[in-house]
């Protein structure tokens, strides 16, 4: 049982607790990640620019930061998401030892 705290700490530390609006993007986007992006993968072939994926960023975001930042920090993620845009590994930012941003 540490052992899945421990790594659900390194995943997101300094989490904010989710809002009922928080936990079902988190759910829409795992249901994405599980039923419709390997339907995308299968006809398309791997297209992703950046590690991670922009959804595990979004969810991650989501987790971190909240809903409005997180879809802010997504959406923004998103938008270097074109052939002229960035590429490669592009983690969520870490929060600051305060807890602010």
């Amino acid at each position: 049982m540490n052992d899945s705290l421990n790594r659900a700490a390194s995943i997101n530390p300094n989490p904010v607790a989710p809002t009922p609006p928080a936990r079902l993007a988190l759910m829409m986007l795992r249901l994405y990640r599980t039923i419709l992006s390997p339907m995308i993968l299968g006809i398309y072939g791997p297209a992703c620019r950046f590690e991670p994926t922009c959804s595990e960023y979004a969810h991650q975001a989501i987790a971190r930061y909240g809903l409005m930042r997180g879809i802010v920090m997504a959406a923004r993620r998103l938008a270097r998401c074109h052939p002229l845009g960035g590429h490669g590994y592009d983690p969520i930012p870490a929060r600051n030892r305060a807890g602010r941003d």
